[in-house]
């Protein structure tokens, strides 16, 4: 492995290994969902937000966070697991399944939301916040995804198997899964190497 890959690679594992410093794991289902919910606060939350700020002022919008409020957080870490999901059971669930979808979360919030909305939205499906990308790299940008990822003489082959790379973007490509993200990757990274890099 290239010495810049695995330093990434390490470093990245550092990250995330002193966010898990303090936590105590005991092996049940309960402290599991806890510690999993304080993970993402001390890692992934801090990305979104940052993302949030920078695409709200591109726009000239002051955007607010109201469930970040400090004292509305505390109380929410110390609900108890079985007021937050009501399904606690581990299931099976399909690799890369796109339909996957749940109204299971957050109950103590969808019950003061019963009071106010009707049932269509204090008990509605989770649905994510993220922008089309999937769509546009299956129909509107797929020539730019083909010509970038099917070039044998891409620098990213540098580093990656050919075919490995080509077989997932087709899964994406037939909709058999939603590869979006692993794409955004790639092209990202090509770029990257065409400007940084140059062969």
């Amino acid at each position: 492995m290239n010495t810049f890959f695995k330093n990434v690679k390490n470093n990245t594992f550092s990250t995330f290994e002193k966010a898990f410093d303090n936590l105590d794991f005991d092996g049940t289902t309960e402290n599991f969902i806890n510690k999993s919910l304080e993970f993402e606060c001390r890692t992934f939350l801090q990305g979104l937000l940052l993302l949030e700020d920078k695409i709200s002022m591109s726009f000239g919008l002051e955007s607010r966070v109201p469930f970040l409020d400090n004292d509305l957080v505390d109380f929410a870490m110390k609900i108890p697991v079985n007021h937050k999901i009501n399904d606690l059971s581990y299931k099976e669930k399909k690799k890369n399944n796109i339909n996957n979808t749940t109204n299971d979360g957050k109950i103590v919030l969808r019950k003061v939301f019963e009071k106010y909305v009707t049932k269509e939205y204090s008990q509605g499906i989770k649905q994510g916040f993220s922008g089309p990308d999937g769509t546009w790299f299956r129909y509107d940008h797929d020539n730019y995804v083909r010509d970038m990822i099917y070039n044998k003489n891409s620098m990213m082959y540098n580093y990656f198997d050919y075919n490995a790379i080509v077989n997932r973007v087709n899964n994406h490509f037939s909709g058999s899964s939603n590869d979006r993200l692993l794409i955004w990757s790639l092209l990202n990274f090509e770029i990257w190497l065409k400007n940084f890099i140059k062969g």
